[in-house]
């Protein structure tokens, strides 16, 4: 099925398609209504001045948090429905004009048993020509990946598919029926579509970072993994009885204690591997463990030991920036991570100002802020609809913050630049980024 097609889902309810044989002059009028829609999608125009607006119903973007890719951030949505077609039109950032521009137009198209009627492939040929013939070679661009594709469409500015699927806007659908489509997309969206939308790289390469910090404490065995359990677990004990006669001023103790947090936290499935006794005997020496969802989570004072005792030492430092992102904590009376991380990471900056960490810690921290505003910006949730006010109370001051933020960071390729590109432009007009870095459930 195409992926855009399960954003068809919350229109069932509101304007339901009807799916027995359509009646004679429903299906005459496919013809008129599909080239009425084409022509409202045939230009890139900026959302405001988009002349579909008297005939259509428009929302802005108001996400839940399921951020995929940049297909699925559009600025505004329109529909439009018509006795024998409905056309979703969606307007995105367009970063050279300065404005959202409609960049793609998906319309779903009547058909009954009698199939799909050759007045659609006639309608939309008089618009874009002739299809690309078909090559085994040929990518399938996103959204047009369903086997029932049946046209094709791809020049240099823009690409579409016209195609056949068995699923409709209510699921599958009984034989011999069908769902008739057709998705149009233009640029700049067709330049990102293999583009990913998540965060520039938070997470430094934790077994590298591991292993240098294993060749500070001076450790015999720093590179590569150590595969075997009873060699890890022996390794572990080892560093625990290293860490109980170093003293705490020891240049070794800070890189061991960051070592062996790596080693019994991110490892500790290899540690334990479900041996029950081996968890008993390391919580004797202090290593304790919950029981989360499907892991164990360490519970121990290494990391938060270090960056109160030693903040302006590298692995003080380290072990700071990964509480940050890793293990925000519960202090936060309603669960609220990115209070947490803002708390702790403005109050890192004002106490330690330019350590080796400041620029991740500006990004970490412009992340909470845009997941404070951006979770006020979504649909209430009817379980819990007072978090809606709770959100909105101060997340104007949050957008502006993260802008602020957002621009002292430093791009360090073009995907970076994408991003951060995409974000400034949708934080600066206010309009959803569905950023959930920081939610109520962590980082």
């Amino acid at each position: 099925m195409p992926a855009p097609l399960a954003a068809w889902l919350y229109l069932a309810i509101a304007v339901p398609m009807v799916v027995a044989d359509a009646p004679a002059d429903r299906y005459a009028a496919i013809g008129p209504d599909l080239t009425s829609l084409l022509d409202l999608g045939g230009e890139a125009w900026c959302y405001e001045a988009w002349p579909g607006h008297p005939r259509a119903t428009c929302r802005a973007m108001s996400g839940h948090g399921y951020e995929s890719f940049y297909e699925d951030l559009w600025c505004f949505e329109c529909v439009v429905d018509e006795e024998a077609c409905r056309a979703a039109f969606r307007f995105f950032p367009d970063l050279s004009r300065g404005a959202c521009t409609l960049q793609e137009v998906q319309v779903e198209i009547l058909v009954d048993r009698r199939g799909l009627s050759p007045v659609v492939t006639r309608t939309v040929e008089a618009r874009l020509g002739q299809p690309t013939p078909p090559s085994a070679s040929a990518t399938r661009e996103i959204g047009c990946s369903s086997g029932g594709e049946i046209r094709r469409w791809a020049r240099e500015d823009d690409f579409a598919c016209l195609y056949l699927d068995e699923y409709g806007l209510y699921g599958r659908l009984p034989p011999p029926r069908e769902a008739a489509g057709l998705l149009w997309r233009r640029a700049p969206l067709t330049g990102l579509r293999d583009e990913d939308p998540e965060s520039p790289a938070r997470h430094e390469d934790r077994p590298a970072v591991a292993a240098e910090a294993c060749r500070d404490a001076r450790l015999a065995q720093c590179d590569g993994a150590i595969c075997d359990q009873r060699a890890h677990v022996a390794a572990v004990h080892a560093a625990l009885d290293l860490l109980e006669k170093l003293p705490p001023s020891s240049p070794r103790a800070a890189p061991l204690a960051y070592w062996l947090n790596y080693m019994a936290g991110d490892e500790s499935g290899h540690l334990l591997s479900g041996n029950a006794s081996e968890r008993e005997r390391l919580a004797q020496r202090g290593v304790l463990y919950v029981d989360a969802r499907d892991w164990l989570e360490l519970q121990n004072p290494w990391l938060r030991d270090l960056a109160e005792r030693q903040p302006r030492s590298k692995w003080g430092q380290r072990a700071f920036l990964e509480l940050i992102r890793h293990h925000v904590g519960d202090d936060d009376p309603n669960g609220d991570a990115f209070r947490v991380v803002i708390r702790r990471g403005e109050a890192w900056l004002r106490e330690h100002p330019g350590t080796a960490i400041d620029a991740d810690l500006r990004l970490e921290l412009a992340l909470a802020y845009e997941t404070w505003w951006s979770l006020s910006k979504a649909a209430p949730d009817r379980w819990h609809p007072e978090e809606s006010a709770r959100y909105a109370e101060g997340a104007e001051q949050a957008r502006r913050r993260a802008i602020q933020l957002y621009r002292r960071v430093r791009p360090l390729d073009a995907h970076e630049r994408i991003w951060l590109e995409q974000r400034l432009f949708r934080l600066e007009r206010d309009i959803d980024t569905v950023q959930r870095a920081f939610d109520r459930s962590g980082c």
